[in-house]
């Protein structure tokens, strides 16, 4: 997959607890239904709004529907910043997705994000607008 190498689908929460600390210097992602990826972090999910040199802004999905103001930046995988939300958080769908790990220190955030929209592209993932 473009988001590493190790991915798994989320079990119960003894399972969660080991894989999470397992990879502790990495971050947790899903994909959009367009195939991009969506960082989720306490159970909320952000996308990427902007990189810059190794800082990420992240974006809470819910920022025009529920007109949230959560905002998370990371400088490689240490999140240096984090805003609160206005809505409950989306464990749900977390749940039903699957979970896969990289980490932001060691890739070039850009040329990644690209590169997993482009192979979702080729394969197929991403979905048509309607």
């Amino acid at each position: 997959s473009g988001f590493g190498s190790e991915s798994y689908t989320e079990g119960g929460a003894a399972d969660q607890a080991a894989q999470v600390s397992t990879f502790e210097n990495h971050r947790q992602f899903i994909r959009s239904q367009r195939g991009a990826p969506l960082l989720t972090l306490e159970n909320f999910i952000y996308r990427c709004e902007r990189v810059r040199k190794t800082r990420s802004y992240w974006l809470c999905i819910r920022y025009k529907s529920s007109k949230c103001n959560g905002r998370v930046i990371c400088q490689g995988n240490t999140v240096i910043k984090r805003t609160s939300h206005c809505h409950p958080d989306d464990q749900r769908r977390i749940s039903s997705s699957i979970i896969e790990q990289t980490n932001l220190a060691a890739i070039n955030l850009n040329d990644w994000y690209k590169l997993t929209l482009v192979q979702n592209k080729q394969q197929g993932l991403v979905a048509k607008r309607k």
